[in-house]
């Protein structure tokens, strides 16, 4: 909802559910080209290490314990842990537990760079 003076408020139930991602705000609602995302994952949920060209992204930690995989570092977070994810650098979150929820904030265009690695199961 957008409140009388133009401050936009999102409760926690809401948003747009897309599989594991709860889209809370996008690019369109910003009008600052990124978006906020709630991600949930069961363990061994992971993907491929990305990049996104020229933008950064963020996550804070909500629940659980992931690993962090850069392309030389692997760093266990838990809960209230944040990431700034600089322009351009490879990146991928695995769930270690047997949950983990996390708040993204990231780049309104997700362009997967080929050849970037899987992470081990």
């Amino acid at each position: 909802m957008r409140t009388s003076d133009g401050l936009l408020v999102v409760e926690p139930d809401e948003g747009r559910a897309d599989g594991d991602i709860t889209v809370k705000v996008d690019s369109s609602d910003t009008g600052a080209g990124w978006g906020v995302v709630t991600v949930l994952g069961s363990r061994g949920t992971s993907g491929r290490t990305h990049l996104h060209p020229g933008q950064p992204e963020a996550f804070f930690i909500l629940e659980g314990e992931v690993e962090l995989w850069g392309q030389e570092s692997v760093t266990a977070l838990g809960p209230g842990a944040f990431v700034f994810v600089p322009p351009d650098t490879e990146h991928a979150l695995k769930v270690m537990t047997d949950r983990a929820r996390w708040l993204a904030i990231w780049p309104a265009e997700l362009e997967r760079v080929p050849g970037t690695r899987r992470i081990p199961e």
